[in-house]
């Protein structure tokens, strides 16, 4: 598969996630809704999620995402930093021009740790707070009092300086009462910023150097109540005057409880599958990414080999038959009456191919036209024949040095063309049996479904399976995928399972010889290399002994 269709391959995948996310999307997602019921007329808001804590990227109704995000676009601040580790805030103390905010439901912070963030700001820094609930000796240390006065209501009007803001305690979709908390008494030389009634419920509180814009109310910040017009319209207000640059949101002082009681087990688990399957939009995505990858493995492990079956040059059946005859005779120990078969098989093989006589010659000249021909040097020519004329007696080891001449020739000459350079201008590919790695991709599929299964059922055994179900399933695509050997009329390229490709040009190969089940290829400078034919398809063996001999010098 070339790069093109893999890359139209990823983006049908993607389409399809998307158009499955758009169009079987559930109900279970937070969505707000412009218009309310008849009876209420407070805007609506769609959630499933009513429980929860105020903060940050919490996109669920009790979140503060949408806060935060106002912030971060207001253009008044250059920075926006969360702290969850109290000893980075040592030297955050001292720097000048810092904004240290919390909004949550429990501000818990040590008297230490008050100690140190009241003196930061006592030196011109600035600290805006809102909070369900304080640390008393908090309270205290700015107010003389651990607790906050409050309006038991449905709806509250928020009165500043320039406008009223109604305000609402909304759950499921309906507007509940709620306690809105109030500064039961304004503390001397404070600004009041907003007030319930007569009562101050956001203030500007002079610290030293620094100021306190201390907020009374966390529901006037969280996501359904800045959806509406009149709550964006107030935060305008309330951060209006913050003059601080950058953000410091103090995270740490987030108190989260430990809960100790020992519950009776539900039969529901918590694993991330489990969380995932919930929602119809997310199942069907995860689905389509398995499917996607089941499909990217299964297209990318296409065979990449050409459709035209690898050319076979037609061998010369009387040459080989040559070599069949010189075996029979070497076995005979009768080299006189083989040179007389070898002259005789010489004379017609010239004939037929350079039109050449040599049997009723007159002359040299006839030699040398062979030479000529033929393209192989007349000194050579005529050493052969003088070789095949010959009547001396020969020995075994003579007739095997007049062999071996007489094949050089038939091979340079052009007239024995088995180990003729294959002319192929693209690699041709020969790969591994397809079983072993058919197998490989199977068992990684399988490997990979009992790891969501085990997942699913919050068994963390199953986290195993993905590793080994991920490289079986690469070994399979790299064995159905990725030639063994590739050849073409220059180069052979050798692509182990594991490990570094190597690739041997023509020029550097000395000679290949095949010893049982082994073919090594011998180069003339480095180790050899050794191919072991089990590896190679029964199919395509004889193929591959046809290509690699083409590169045999000998």
């Amino acid at each position: 598969m070339d790069r093109k269709k893999l890359l139209y391959l990823v983006l049908s995948i993607v389409v399809v996630a998307a158009l499955m996310v758009l169009f079987l999307k559930g109900s279970g997602g937070s969505t707000p809704i412009s218009k309310g019921s008849a009876n209420n007329p407070e805007p609506g808001y769609a959630s499933s999620k009513w429980g929860g804590k105020p903060r940050l990227r919490n996109k669920d109704p009790y979140g503060l995402y949408v806060f935060e995000e106002l912030l971060i676009s207001s253009g008044k601040f250059n920075g926006f930093n969360e702290i969850y580790d109290y000893t980075l805030m040592d030297s955050i103390l001292l720097l000048d021009d810092q904004l240290f905010m919390f909004v949550g439901d429990h501000f818990a912070i040590t008297e230490t740790e008050s100690n140190s963030l009241f003196q930061s700001i006592s030196e011109g820094n600035e600290l805006f707070i809102s909070a369900n609930r304080f640390s008393d000796h908090f309270l205290n240390h700015l107010f003389n009092r651990s607790t906050l006065s409050f309006y038991a209501a449905d709806s509250v009007l928020f009165k500043t300086s320039t406008d009223d803001y109604s305000m609402y305690y909304i759950y499921e979709q309906d507007t509940l009462s709620a306690l809105w908390k109030v500064l039961p008494a304004t503390p001397q030389k404070s600004k009041v910023l907003s007030s319930i009634q007569t009562k101050a419920n956001y203030i500007a509180y002079p610290y030293g150097q620094g100021t306190i814009y201390f907020h009374t109310n966390v529901l006037a910040f969280q996501n359904f109540q800045l959806l509406r017009a009149q709550g964006k319209d107030y935060m305008k207000e309330v951060i209006e005057p913050l003059s601080a640059s950058t953000i410091q949101w103090l995270a740490y002082a987030d108190f989260e409880p430990y809960d100790y009681s020992l519950e009776e087990p539900t039969g529901e688990t918590n694993s991330l599958l489990s969380r995932i399957f919930d929602y119809a939009s997310l199942r069907w995505a995860f689905f389509t990414l398995v499917i996607g990858l089941a499909l990217f493995f299964l297209f990318r492990s296409k065979r990449e080999r050409p459709v035209i079956p690898i050319y076979k040059e037609t061998t010369n059946a009387g040459m080989t038959y040559v070599d069949t005859i010189a075996g029979l005779y070497f076995a005979e120990n009768n080299p006189s009456r083989m040179r007389k078969l070898l002259l005789r098989n010489f004379y017609t093989a010239v004939q037929e191919h350079f039109f050449i006589d040599l049997s009723k010659r007159l002359s040299d000249k006839t030699l040398t036209v062979l030479a000529e021909k033929s393209k192989i040097d007349i000194n050579k020519i005529t050493a052969l024949v003088q070789a095949l004329e010959s009547t001396e007696k020969l020995n075994k080891q003579a007739l095997f040095s007049l062999h071996q001449q007489l094949r050089d020739f038939y091979i340079i000459s052009g007239i024995w063309n088995l180990y003729k350079q294959p002319q192929f201008d693209k690699y041709v590919a020969v790969y591994r049996p397809t079983m072993p790695g058919l197998a490989a991709v199977t068992y990684g599929i399988i490997a990979l479904a009992k790891s969501f299964v085990l997942l699913a059922y919050a068994i963390g055994v199953g986290i195993i399976f993905w590793p080994i179900g991920i490289f079986c399933i690469l070994v399979g695509a790299r064995i159905l995928s990725r030639p063994i050997y590739s050849i073409n009329s220059t180069t052979f390229v050798f692509s182990p399972l594991f490990g570094k490709r190597q690739q041997i040009k023509r020029d550097e190969i000395q000679k290949v010889v095949l010893e049982g089940n082994e073919l090594t290829i011998i180069r003339k400078q480095g180790a050899p290399m050794p191919i072991r034919l089990n590896q190679v398809q029964r199919k395509q063996k004889e193929n591959l002994l046809d290509l690699v001999y083409s590169f045999n010098r000998n």
